[in-house]
């Protein structure tokens, strides 16, 4: 059983499994700004795949070479998969056993009209200058080079491997602390009319309220470019986060985060 990855003149082919997709990632890939497309056949495809950053969306009718081909570009053997429907989730289960772990994610309303500026430049405001910076991220190679390696968290940069292209099609906010990155908010992918936001803190200074300040931040960026800021959490301190920030929550979803994705 094969697998193909189709261009973007064959997007039409996959686009019936996506009709309904609220993912911005998903429309990032079928805007064909970022990822890989995949489906089972050319002419009457029965499921697809889209592949992007860390994660992959899956669709349609469960395909094992979905799940376990990784396209040659796809250099971690870490990914989320998102399937979606109940119907995959035996198939993970029993193909990546115990390198597989269920998980729960939150997904987040796109309201692009909820956001209150006044609010949001409040949360700015009340940033101890004496001791953090605020700063956008394209403006500091170093930065950038940070959030792409961070020792603390994942890789926040995403989708955007180098300086130059995160400063073509990425937005972000950090905060330092004597030079040192705290905290951040970034662009993890791009579509055409927003962003995906990703966000974390150092643990050591978390819960000062610093991933507020960031993504209030970014928010106000995005709103004065005319782009929508998209939230998606990861567990429910992000999902207190965004409630903080104006974003309303929508309803959970199974995730599966596989260790050893194509082995």
């Amino acid at each position: 059983m094969d697998i193909y990855r189709i261009d973007n003149k064959h997007i039409p082919v996959a686009l019936p499994f996506w009709a309904d997709s609220q993912e911005t990632m998903v429309w990032s890939a079928l805007q064909g700004h970022l990822g890989s497309i995949w489906v089972d056949s050319l002419e009457q495809p029965t499921c697809s795949r889209i592949v992007i950053a860390d994660f992959m969306f899956l669709a349609g009718e469960p395909n094992r070479k979905m799940i376990s081909h990784r396209p040659e570009e796809y250099g971690s053997s870490f990914i989320i998969m998102i399937p979606d429907k109940e119907d995959w989730n035996d198939l993970i289960e029993r193909y990546y056993d115990d390198s597989c772990t269920r998980c729960t994610r939150y997904a987040i309303r796109k309201e692009p009209e909820i956001f209150d500026r006044h609010t949001l430049r409040n949360m700015v405001s009340a940033l101890d200058t004496s001791r953090y910076a605020l700063q956008n991220i394209e403006d500091h190679r170093d930065l950038y080079e940070t959030i792409r390696n961070p020792s603390w968290t994942c890789n926040l940069a995403g989708s955007y491997p180098t300086y130059e292209e995160y400063c073509a099609h990425g937005i972000g906010c950090a905060i330092t602390c004597n030079g040192k990155l705290v905290s951040c908010a970034t662009s993890y992918t791009h579509y055409s009319d927003g962003i995906e936001m990703e966000l974390d803190t150092h643990p050591e200074y978390r819960r000062q309220g610093l991933a507020s300040v960031c993504a209030a931040a970014l928010i106000l960026r995005c709103l004065d470019r005319g782009l929508y800021p998209s939230w998606d959490a990861a567990n429910k301190i992000s999902v207190a986060i965004s409630e903080k920030l104006g974003y309303h929550y929508d309803h959970e979803y199974t995730a599966y985060q596989v260790t050893k994705y194509g082995s």
